[in-house]
């Protein structure tokens, strides 16, 4: 049994990935029913099962799968589902958060080192305004009645821009780690 929390059906989903593409079919199979038994409308886990069954050759068995899919896709989904999926996105940070932060720290110790000063401030002062209008677009900052304190959840775009412009290489990175987690639900 893995490590993490067991009630976690999304935790039963990875570890069953996990397995799969280790090719153990038979564990995978297991965890994605751990999955499904804790959440049986779990679309992802009834995907997962479905494909690894197909992958061995048991037919019969992925078209049932497919076949609960539908009938889940076809319920109106539930509102804690839907609050659970935006929680699960948001605290992702993608593989080009962490390319474009090494691209940055590459430009700017090239352009430090090559053009010179004027250009490391650039594109420092770039990253600040893409800070700005980033947190401005995701709606980053208090909450509506929320004063902006020393915790970084209630800062404002322009409070993020300028920590970033001064501080660069901490704030930077840790405005793409964290911006996700802090962006509002805007629907």
């Amino acid at each position: 049994m893995p490590a993490q929390n067991p009630d976690d059906p999304v935790m039963w989903r990875n570890t069953g990935n996990g397995y799969f593409n280790n090719g153990q079919y038979e564990e995978a199979i297991k965890c994605y029913f751990n999955a499904i038994e804790l959440n049986p409308d779990y679309v992802d886990a009834w995907n997962n099962l479905g494909y690894t069954y197909h992958k061995m050759g048991k037919f019969e068995e992925a078209n049932r799968c497919k076949e609960r899919i539908n009938e889940i896709k076809s319920k109106p989904p539930k509102t804690e589902e839907i609050q659970k999926t935006k929680t699960e996105k948001k605290d992702n940070v993608t593989i080009s958060d962490w390319i474009a932060l090494i691209i940055l720290f590459i430009a700017i110790i090239w352009a430090a080192a090559i053009g010179g000063l004027p250009y490391a401030l650039l594109i420092i002062l770039l990253s600040g305004v893409y800070v700005y209008l980033d947190a401005k677009k995701r709606g980053i900052g208090p909450q509506k009645g929320e004063k902006e304190t020393m915790e970084s959840r209630t800062w404002s775009p322009v409070s993020w821009a300028i920590l970033v412009i001064l501080f660069w290489i901490i704030f930077f990175p840790l405005y793409i780690i964290k911006r996700n987690k802090y962006t509002k639900a805007v629907e």
